[in-house]
């Protein structure tokens, strides 16, 4: 079932299907930190939708220890009626026998366990391991060749930004994307165009994550002032220029308008 797995500091990043990517992080927090945490890294709390996909996240906690474990999922607002972190109601359930069970009147948010593939209601503020999911979703990508400000523009039309990348968790992330699209090089939020060396985004704000591939940039032929990455080098970075064509990779960050397009 999994495909690969790469180690970082606090977590794992594992690819379980073509379509779902997730981290994983053993230090336990209570919910409302769970979730958080998860959007820190532009991902969200485990959601689970169907039977295969929490196989295979019950799998993946399984096989790493992971213990009790928060999934996306509360009746804080309403007792027994159980809803998504965007109040959602759960589309697929998989209770233990007996729950949910609301033990002690305050057991409002949910968790799986790695021994038990089943689902327990547990108190908000108890402490659990943490599965954040990429939300694939939220990434638009179109494989038509187009020059950086054109791409701008493209993603900017959809009410999307081009995609920016905050951390190297999302820069794997968007590597996958690319790689699972065969995309080669694609266009990233990112320029020097206004004063030679200083990277910033569409916004003009500087890049607050860098990945460059040694030697660069190098500003070869003194006009490569814009950013790609290409999925045969291992997520690295590259300057180049800003005329040249490539893939397009679209991002909401708000949540304006969700689609992914092969």
């Amino acid at each position: 079932m999994l495909h690969f797995f790469q180690l970082f500091l606090v977590g794992l990043i594992f690819q379980l299907t073509q379509a779902q990517y997730y981290h994983l992080n053993k230090n336990k927090m209570n919910y409302n930190d769970a979730v958080k945490y998860c959007n820190s890294k532009e991902m969200r709390l485990v959601k689970i939708t169907d039977s295969q996909t929490y196989a295979a996240v019950f799998e993946l906690a399984s096989k790493n220890g992971m213990g009790t474990y928060w999934m996306n999922g509360n009746d804080i607002a309403i007792e027994g009626t159980w809803v998504d972190t965007e109040n959602k109601p759960l589309v697929y359930k998989n209770w233990h026998k007996g729950e949910p069970n609301n033990a002690g009147g305050n057991e409002n948010c949910l968790v799986g366990a790695w021994f038990h593939e089943m689902w327990f209601d547990i108190g908000c503020n108890t402490l659990n391991s943490v599965i954040c999911e990429i939300v694939i979703e939220n990434y638009h990508i179109n494989k038509n060749k187009m020059t950086y400000n054109d791409a701008v523009k493209y993603c900017n039309d959809r009410n999307m930004d081009l995609v920016k990348i905050p951390n190297s968790e999302v820069n794997l992330n968007v590597y996958n994307l690319a790689l699972k699209h065969n995309l080669g090089t694609y266009w990233m939020n990112g320029n020097d165009i206004a004063i030679e060396g200083t990277w910033v985004d569409t916004e003009n704000k500087p890049l607050v994550y860098k990945n460059w591939y040694k030697g660069e940039p190098n500003n070869a032929g003194g006009n490569e002032n814009c950013l790609v990455a290409a999925y045969l080098t291992n997520e690295m970075w590259f300057d180049i220029g800003c005329n040249t064509l490539n893939s397009v990779i679209c991002y909401n960050a708000n949540d304006k308008k969700k689609s992914c397009k092969d």
